[in-house]
């Protein structure tokens, strides 16, 4: 029986609370295939991640160069963390009460990033520097790295493994200027240059980043059909900012991976010279940290279409927490070979979950991944920014050193883990198909 498309949507619409527009190619759309917009929004989102890893080799250097200190510095990276999960909401707001489109805030933010990043070495004041790195710089992160992703999760609403492709060219960007920031001498010339480079990359690549149109789904797949292992019907429905806030699990095991996160990418290399090893050293431990992160998101976003979203991220948040703790055995020891197998392992696990919440909060927000009640997990990142590097600044300017942080960071990837083993929490983390 042929059924036309206006009463497939109504169908739909009845069923679970989706609207979803049928009709009309990517090519009709766009004049050109879809995997354009996926390659732009990913070469954008490369070109800016240095911003986020980055930094973990700035700070030594910034420490050494300027008599900066240690607490100052890692408090600089905590305002960035805190500016950048700003910037999601911030980005919700410009994009369905101003109708400032994705493109026009990833041009914004690359104007924003690099004069950022080019303030950490044109700004003698270390407060104004920091504060300046932090805003400036957090904010234009946020709105590239947002504004991309809900660019690519419009025109993939039947792949949300290409979001993980996306997020993971964040990650995977950062490692030449990593490099490049601890085998440069001239660190100003250094920022200049990757200032500039960002900026022309993320603002060639923002012609690209055409919106789909609102509720548009491929021709050629019949969404009733799509998902094999659908949720229930209320999870599938659009849910207010309200309803959400009431099943807040995704937001709380988010909070403490990006603590962990964001401290690992803030103090590793910090670490890693205070335990002997050179900045080039260290650096390498950062670039696999990164690189973990990184090439670990389109693995996990297959294995969790096959055995299940939280089992994975049980499983990775456990290997987190272990990690932590080989990454402080191998600083006391000195064993490179251990500290560069940690690294990779603590940023693979912090790649999974921002790998799979988005299919996460898909199953149980009703949101389509990338769209809507997706900022508020990110938003999680403010909090975790807090925690994690504030946190962690502290205790190491007390004396503490870095154990203590390093064992908390174990303790709150395991946390994480046992939320997912919550019975009555499970159909939070229900996960649709992938």
């Amino acid at each position: 029986m042929t059924t036309t498309v206006s009463r497939l949507r109504l169908d739909l619409r009845e069923l679970s609370g989706h609207r979803d527009r049928i009709g009309g190619s990517d090519r009709q759309a766009l004049g050109a295939s879809r995997g354009w917009v996926l390659a732009a929004a990913s070469l954008a989102m490369a070109a800016v991640g240095a911003n986020l890893y980055g930094y973990g080799v700035l700070a030594p250097r910034l420490v050494r160069a300027n008599a900066w200190g240690i607490t100052p510095v890692l408090w600089g990276f905590a305002l960035w963390g805190t500016c950048n999960a700003v910037a999601a909401c911030g980005h919700a707001v410009l994009r369905h009460h101003i109708r400032f489109g994705s493109k026009n805030v990833v041009v914004v933010g690359a104007a924003l990033g690099a004069l950022g990043l080019v303030t950490l070495d044109h700004v003698d004041n270390p407060a104004l520097a920091l504060v300046g790195y932090g805003v400036l710089s957090g904010v234009g992160t946020g709105l590239v790295h947002r504004g991309c992703l809900v660019t690519v999760a419009g025109w993939y609403p039947d792949q949300p493994a290409r979001i993980a492709v996306a997020s993971g060219a964040f990650a995977c960007g950062a490692i030449p200027l990593t490099l490049v920031a601890a085998l440069v001498p001239d660190l100003q010339a250094a920022l200049d240059q990757a200032a500039f480079l960002s900026l022309v990359v993320v603002v060639a690549c923002a012609a690209l980043l055409d919106e789909a149109p609102e509720h548009w789904w491929p021709t050629h797949l019949d969404p009733r059909r799509w998902a094999p292992n659908p949720a229930p019907r209320l999870a599938m429905r659009q849910r207010w900012t309200a309803e959400v806030l009431r099943a807040p699990i995704t937001a709380v095991i988010s909070v403490g991976v990006s603590s962990v996160g964001l401290f690992d990418t803030a103090g590793l290399v910090l670490f890693g010279m205070a335990g002997g090893w050179s900045i080039q050293g260290a650096a390498v431990a950062l670039v696999l940290f990164a690189a973990g992160s990184g090439t670990v998101r389109p693995f996990a976003v297959w294995a969790g279409g096959r055995v299940g979203g939280p089992t994975v991220v049980r499983v990775a948040l456990c290997v987190g927490a272990v990690a932590q703790v080989a990454l402080l055995g191998s600083g006391a020891h000195h064993l490179t070979v251990g500290l560069l197998f940690a690294a990779g392992c603590a940023g693979a696990a912090i790649g999974v979950w921002y790998a799979l919440f988005p299919s996460l909060v898909r199953g149980s927000r009703g949101a389509r991944p990338g769209l809507s009640n997706l900022w508020l997990p990110y938003s999680a990142n403010a909090v975790g920014s807090l925690l994690g590097v504030g946190g962690g600044a502290l205790l190491v300017a007390r004396g503490s050193g870095y154990p203590p942080a390093f064992a908390l960071s174990a303790v709150l990837l395991l946390a994480g883990a046992g939320l997912t083993c919550l019975p009555w929490r499970r159909s939070d983390l229900r996960q649709t198909s992938l």
